[in-house]
C-alpha cells in the first residue's frame, strides 16, 4: 500500500470530521480503532480537538476546555492519546 498524499490525507481527514458530526461514524469508534492497524492512517493524525468540537452539542469552546482540564494542548493527535484519555473524552462529550 502507498503512503497517501498529503492532500488526500487532509481529505481523508475532513471526510472523519464530516462523518463523526453527522453521526455516521460514532467517535467511540474512532477512538478504538487508533489501535488498529487496519484502520485508516488518518485516524492517527487527526487533531482530537478537530474531532471533539464537531460533534453535537460540543463546539469549539467546549472541545478546548475539555482538552485544557485534560492538561492536552490542541495539537494533540489521536495517537497521542492513552486509552484512558480516550475514555474521560467520551465521558465528558456524552454528557452533553
Amino acid at each position: 500500500m502507498s503512503t497517501p498524499s498529503l492532500t488526500e490525507l487532509r481529505d481523508d481527514i475532513a471526510r472523519l470530521c464530516d462523518d463523526v458530526s453527522s453521526g455516521r461514524v460514532a467517535i467511540q469508534a474512532v477512538f478504538d480503532a487508533v489501535d488498529d492497524e487496519s484502520a485508516p492512517l488518518c485516524n492517527n493524525y487527526v487533531y482530537v480537538v478537530k474531532l471533539i468540537e464537531r460533534l453535537p452539542n460540543v463546539g469549539k469552546v467546549k472541545a478546548r476546555r475539555i482538552l485544557s482540564d485534560m492538561a492536552l494542548t490542541e495539537r494533540s493527535h489521536l495517537s497521542d492519546l492513552t486509552p484512558e484519555q480516550r475514555s474521560l473524552i467520551i465521558e465528558q462529550v456524552t454528557q452533553s
